[in-house]
């Protein structure tokens, strides 16, 4: 027989398409991960560098505000479901 404890708690995740204006996400990623282990980096770091600039190509291109991105925050909050 299984025991299963219920916390009725659900998780929801909102992606922002083309990421959020005004943040240094981008540049912050970049620094971040360049504080990673060197050997790892030098074995991706051709794929990281066409990864990162085609991002940032993307996200200049369809810029989300932070006010979108709260407000379907709050729609998935506030929606009744767990979906």
């Amino acid at each position: 027989m299984e025991n299963t404890l219920k916390m009725n708690v659900y998780t929801k995740l909102v992606v922002p398409h083309g990421g959020i204006t005004k943040t240094s996400f981008n540049k912050r990623t970049h620094k971040e991960g360049s504080a990673a282990d060197v050997e790892v980096n030098a074995a991706y770091s051709a794929f990281t560098k066409k990864m990162l600039e085609t991002f940032e190509r993307i996200t200049a291109s369809l810029p989300t505000t932070s006010e979108e991105v709260t407000q379907t925050i709050h729609e998935a909050a506030s929606d009744g479901t767990d979906r």
